[in-house]
Parts: structure tokens; sequence; C-alpha cells
């Protein structure tokens, strides 16, 4: 355990991102004792068990690639690496829950802890990931990520996240509407949201610049609840 081991690549490899939180740590070692030497933080070993090998490349097991993640980076960070390997099976919560309680006296240990609670596989993307964290930082419960919406006994959409039974709210990459494939796409989502409010469900789309603005994304939100709750739906 005492050899080093690059917690970076594990986070290449296993689906980890950035979002929010510290700055990028630069790449973090594993040895014996905790130091610095330039951009390369070198951290006491996490134990037995802690390594694998990717290639040629010790690395950190997915679940502490995950947790080291959310310690250096941030909530954000670590919920999209959690539910990348939830999702991708690469690791379990049990696995995570763990070794959260091994590291019990580890540096921002809490931030990887909450970002462990608020994991979920069910989220498709980085930005289904974000869009449910941000939602959760700004009060919202009742969360259900890859909700079904039926029309009688019909399934007619599968929505990235529904709010109380009510509200969808869509994460748009919007690479997807690129080109003459694109606008007969975004035709195509319009007819789709158009459906979800005859359906009596509120719709809301977010993008990318709405992720780096939780007061935006407060403000697009309580538009739709006000119109929600005009019809008594909220």
């Amino acid at each position: 355990a005492a050899a080093a081991s690059f917690e970076v690549v594990g986070r290449r490899k296993w689906g980890g991102g950035l979002y929010g939180g510290a700055t990028t740590p630069g790449v973090r070692e594993y040895g014996k004792r905790s130091r610095r030497r330039g951009d390369r933080a070198v951290h006491r070993s996490y134990g037995p068990g802690a390594l694998c090998t990717i290639g040629q490349t010790r690395s950190v097991i997915p679940a502490l690639a995950v947790i080291g993640c959310a310690m250096a980076c941030g909530i954000q960070s670590g919920v999209v690496a959690a539910d990348a390997a939830l999702a991708g099976a690469k690791t379990t919560p049990e696995e995570l829950a763990h070794w959260i309680e091994r590291l019990s006296r580890r540096p921002h240990l809490g931030w990887a802890r909450q970002a462990v609670q608020l994991a979920d596989a069910r989220s498709e993307s980085p930005g289904e990931s974000r869009t449910r964290v941000i939602l959760t930082g700004l009060g919202y419960t009742d969360l259900e990520p890859q909700a079904r919406v039926k029309d009688g006994r019909r399934v007619v959409a599968r929505v990235d996240l529904m709010v109380r039974g009510v509200l969808v709210v869509e994460f748009d990459g919007a690479i997807k509407y690129e080109g003459a494939d694109g606008r007969d796409a975004l035709v195509a989502e319009k007819k789709r949201e158009d459906l979800l409010r005859e359906l009596g469900f509120g719709a809301l789309r977010l993008v990318w610049s709405d992720l780096g603005d939780p007061a935006r994304v407060q403000a697009k939100m309580l538009a739709e609840i006000t119109i929600l709750r005009q019809r008594r739906l909220w």
C-alpha cells in the first residue's frame, strides 16, 4: 500500500469529473506519509485493499477514486463520479460507505460523505447529476431521476428528473441540435414538451450555463412553480 498510486488516473478511468468545490488538485500520489512536491500532493496511503492495476498503471480502486474526487474537488464532482461509478457497476453503495468509515479522519471527508449520500445510479450524464445536486442544494425534495410519464397506461416519455411528481426538469447538452438532424431533434423536443404540458406537468429545460448559476436555476424553477400553483398542482 506504500507504493505510489495516482488517483487522477482512477478518476479518468472510472468516470470522475471536476465541478465546483476546490480547484483541480493536479496529481494526487499516495505513499507512507503526506507531503507536497510542486503540483503533486502526496497523501498517506489508504491502506490494504485500496489499489488496483489499470493496464500497467497502479491506481486506487473505483470507490476510492470517487471518494478522493469529492475530497479534492467538492460535492458536485463527487456526485458526478459516484453516479457514473454506480451506474457502471464499478462500485456499490455499501463499498463506498465502508471506505467512508475507514477514512473517518481524512481532510474534507464531509464532502465525500455528502456526495455518497446524494449519489444515484439512475442519472445518466454529468449534467443530470449536477442538476440534481443543485436542486437539492436549493431545497427541493422528492427528486426522481429518469422518471416515466404516462398517459393513462401508456408510457409517453422518460424524463431526466421529476420534482414532486409534477415538474419535469430536463438537462440539455445542446450538442444533439447541431446540423439538419439537430433541427429535427429540436422540433421533436418541442413537441414532447408540449405533450408534457398538455398532460398537466410543468416543464423546465436547463443548459450548461445554467448549472454554473444556481440563482438562475432557482429563478427558472420559481417561474414554473408559479404556473403550477395557479393550476393548483403545486
